[in-house]
């Protein structure tokens, strides 16, 4: 019997595609129809983890379907579609997964065949094991038609769905990356320079994990503003000081990363309003000497 959902393909079920794959067959949005993957094993695999489909690894067994997932890397796109001309349904929704590229990096696909094209970003790390997507947000850029379709079809697996203008695609990641990526980075480098103070490397992680997690707690409690605390929000400017120029003894790279991030900070405590005018003024001057800028 043919189900009555609009059928959907998979081309390259990565971890974020099989992710949600996976999360569409538990809310019952979409009929996976094909998974294609190179490796037959890995195409195997994402059947499996997705429960439903049929696994292929060669683009000569596509079907038509109602809906097609590219869930490549961002470089593979664009290659990827000008191989696909011929291959899939015409006038069929083709979204892609990346953060910063348009829905019109796969253009070639709607001059030629008339697909309705989608940027579909789900903001969320598929770092590690699956997780439900409910509550996590999905920009989407493209065709108005299209969106409005996976709009609804995102919004019954519990996604949240917000639109980013074509003009904001690349700014709108570059704070996601600053946000998330960048704040992997840091934790890597505070590891490290724990680590070479003598603290364990178990030790290490625990103790800026548990450190992390509460200021992220209190982010989601309170807003960023509200959540500041540290020897900026205290107004600590002696601390800051010889905190930095420890930070220079030990790596250069660290101690300009206290510095630029100070400064930010800064004005968020302002913002806070928990500085008196005298204690930004000082936080200010010491910012612009160790920036090597004149007063």
């Amino acid at each position: 019997m043919k189900s009555s959902l609009p059928s959907l393909t998979i081309i390259g079920a990565g971890k974020a595609g099989k992710a949600l794959g996976r999360c569409f067959v538990e809310h019952g949005v979409f009929q996976i129809k094909q998974m294609l993957n190179t490796c037959d094993s890995s195409a195997k695999l994402a059947r499996d983890f997705i429960g439903q489909g049929e696994a292929i690894r060669s683009r000569q067994e596509l079907q038509p379907a109602d809906v097609y997932l590219l869930g490549v890397p961002d470089d593979k796109i664009k290659p990827l579609c000008q191989k696909l001309l011929g291959k899939i349904a015409p006038n069929a929704i083709v979204f892609h997964l990346s953060g910063p590229l348009l829905a019109e990096e796969m253009e070639i696909l709607s001059t030629q065949q008339q697909n309705k094209l989608v940027s579909a970003h789900v903001a969320c790390s598929f770092a590690g094991d699956y997780r439900d997507l409910k509550g996590v947000y999905c920009t989407l850029q493209g065709h108005k038609d299209a969106c409005e379709m996976l709009s609804n079809q995102f919004q019954r697996c519990g996604l949240k769905v917000v639109t980013v203008a074509k003009e904001a695609k690349i700014l709108y990641h570059g704070f996601l990356v600053i946000a998330c990526n960048y704040l992997v980075g840091l934790f890597h480098g505070s590891q490290k320079g724990l680590e070479a103070l003598g603290i364990g490397s178990q030790q290490a992680f625990e103790l800026l994990g548990s450190l992390v997690q509460g200021a992220c707690d209190n982010i989601k409690a309170q807003g960023p503003t509200q959540a500041l605390t540290g020897p900026i929000e205290r107004g600590d400017i002696g601390v800051v000081s010889e905190q930095y120029k420890a930070m220079l003894d030990y790596d250069l790279q660290m101690a300009e990363i206290y510095r630029m991030l100070g400064q930010y900070t800064l004005q968020v405590a302002k913002e806070k309003g928990s500085l008196e005018p005298t204690q930004t003024q000082m936080f200010e001057t010491l910012f612009r000497s160790i920036n090597h800028e004149p007063d």
